[in-house]
């Protein structure tokens, strides 16, 4: 009977049998290859992308992969885009159905991962680039809802941070300079993105009924201040990586980026060398080191900061004169159009760095309790020009920006500008003529004006220990009491350029720098006033900047919130003297009243 049964043929297998264990053989090759490459995605970034990574690359492309909360600090030309933009080319390949949303603070600066991905990563590496673009469904790169769309149903969108970038889902979300970003809008709008998390077929199955995937939130950014909201992001990583939970931190300097041949070495000794070096800024974008206070700041990042809330800016200067399209308006009345000046002539070398003449103009409106608000609407910095040719620029600014006056240091090298002012001048440029202009506070600078008819609006500031005590005491107190006003940061003005500004789209990259540079310079301004210092001398407050750094911005804008604070006294002086008035005006009394 043995002998019978082992003499029994095999039983014959159906072609739909034997095609079921090939597809269940090939299935389970996909998936232990799956496996091993989301265990090692650095490997299939060398084995399917054809890409050839730095071993820190490959490092933080596996903690990417395999924790929850991840934050990268990242120094300047590290290829922070570039990582980014490969992790979230493996996590769509290796992991169908994800989704993920790059953020970032303008559309343009999200956009570069979706950029990164189809004009590198999908045309410069040989088979790695073929086999990616097999991949890929479908790129939409223009209009409001950039995308990249995998045949697996995968995708990658880029958002700007705002209120606009409601109704997405993700899985992933990546918020690229997440510094630059709004807490608020990250919290309340970007995070609920998460909350439908991916939801793989094996899920589906009653033994995995229980499981869910998690999302994830990356943070990448280079350092900034300590008393940002992102420094507080980074101790909370830290701490919880320290703790063994699924949160990754990380900062890397500018030494890895030259060791790896990223940056030459060259390249950042020569933004050492620079006249305008300044070593706070290199600290947090070079050296990832967040800054903070230390005691000695005279003012508040947090109170200076919350008064980033202006978008409109004046035109650049260049538009005002080239563009007859551009007309800038005259302030309305009781408003004030302070053009102040803080003037140096010397030009600064790698040896010895010399402050600049800052000009800045304040578009001061009265409110209803009698004082001002000044909003500071332009800011520009000019260095090594000739007494003469600041002069001329001063003019220029006050007659094309319909100023109403001018603050200047009279001492040292502003009487040779005093006394240029106080001339008629010819714009070389133009050909215009501008008529003198004389002061407006002092008997005897007034009399240095040979024109009677010269306008009074030279205001002449003679400082001395009293006066540089006033003016920073009162500048401090004006951002406390939120009287003052600053531009947004450079970062958070191209939505507002786009829209505002006529065929801004079309301008050169050159003239579109020209309108964005009010708002780099207000960041220089913030920079410059946190990094003051001060003692006291006499009872007095004296200001002073670090070694290698200027205030010529700071006493630029200490002396026009001054001369703002003069003008708001008048304003409260005509206000009681109209009250006064009101107050002790009698009625003629009536000697023809009848008593019959």
């Amino acid at each position: 009977m043995a002998e019978l049964i082992n003499n029994v043929p095999e039983m014959v297998k159906t072609d739909a049998q034997i095609k079921e264990e090939r597809r269940q053989e090939f299935l389970d090759k996909v998936d232990f290859i799956a496996g091993y490459f989301r265990e090692n995605p650095h490997r299939f970034a060398t084995w399917f992308l054809n890409l050839n990574l730095k071993p820190f690359q490959e490092i933080l492309i596996c903690e990417m992969m395999r924790n929850n909360f991840f934050n990268y600090n990242a120094s300047r030309s590290q290829g922070k885009t570039y990582l980014t933009a490969i992790y979230c080319v493996i996590r769509c390949i290796l992991y169908p159905g994800t989704r993920i949303c790059v953020a970032s603070a303008t559309l343009k600066q999200a956009l570069a991962v979706l950029k990164k991905i189809t004009e590198d990563l999908c045309i410069q590496h040989g088979y790695g680039s073929t086999l990616l673009k097999n991949e890929i469904e479908k790129i939409q790169m223009n209009g409001s809802d950039p995308s990249i769309l995998f045949k697996n149903g995968s995708i990658i969108y880029a958002v700007a941070a705002n209120k606009n970038a409601r109704s997405k889902r993700a899985n992933i979300l990546i918020c690229d300079e997440f510094v630059q970003m709004n807490k608020d809008i990250i919290d309340d709008v970007l995070v609920p993105f998460l909350n439908t998390p991916r939801q793989p077929g094996y899920l589906n199955k009653v033994e995995y009924a229980d499981l869910q995937e998690d999302s994830k939130q990356f943070y990448l950014t280079s350092a900034w201040y300590k008393s940002s909201w992102g420094y507080i992001l980074v101790k909370d990583y830290i701490g919880n990586m320290a703790k063994g939970k699924k949160y990754f931190s990380v900062s890397l300097p500018y030494q890895l980026s030259i060791k790896e041949n990223l940056l030459k070495r060259s390249t950042v000794e020569g933004v050492m060398d620079k006249s305008d070096f300044n070593p706070v800024s290199f600290a947090m974008e070079y050296e990832c080191i967040w800054f903070g206070t230390n005691g000695e700041e005279f003012f508040s990042f947090d109170d200076i900061n919350k008064r980033r809330n202006l978008y409109k800016a004046l035109p650049p200067i260049e538009e005002v004169l080239n563009n007859k399209n551009i007309e800038v308006q005259p302030p309305k009345y009781n408003e004030k159009r302070i053009l102040s000046v803080d003037v140096a002539l010397m030009i600064s070398t790698k040896r010895k760095k010399n402050d600049a003449t800052s000009l800045i103009i304040n578009d001061c409106i009265p409110t209803n309790g009698n004082r001002y608000v000044a909003n500071i609407v332009y800011a520009r910095n000019i260095e090594g020009w000739t007494t003469d040719r600041v002069a001329v620029e001063i003019m220029r600014y006050y007659y094309k920006y319909k100023c109403t006056d001018i603050v200047i240091d009279t001492n040292g090298s502003g009487i040779g500008v005093f006394d240029t002012l106080i001339k008629p001048q010819v714009d070389p440029d133009t050909g215009e003529i501008y008529d003198a202009l004389s002061c407006i506070n002092d008997k005897d600078m007034e009399l240095r004006c040979a024109i009677p008819e010269a306008e009074k609006v030279i205001w002449s500031i003679k400082a001395n220990s009293k006066f540089n005590d006033i003016i920073a005491t009162s500048l401090r107190e004006g951002f406390k009491q939120g009287q003052i006003n600053l531009l947004v940061s450079e970062y958070d003005c191209d939505e507002y350029l786009r829209d505002n500004i006529k065929g801004y789209k079309g301008k050169s990259e050159l003239q579109q720098l020209e309108y964005k540079h009010q708002y780099m310079e207000t960041t220089l301004l913030v920079n410059e006033l946190i990094n003051l210092q001060h003692k006291i001398e006499g009872g007095s407050v004296k200001i002073k900047e670090r070694p290698g750094m200027r205030k010529d911005r700071y006493s630029s804008l200490a002396y026009n919130f001054w001369v703002m604070k003069q003008y708001e006294l008048k304003l409260s002086n005509d206000y009681r003297e109209e009250q006064d008035e009101i107050l002790f005006r009698f009625r003629k009394p009536s000697y023809e009243q009848s008593y019959i």
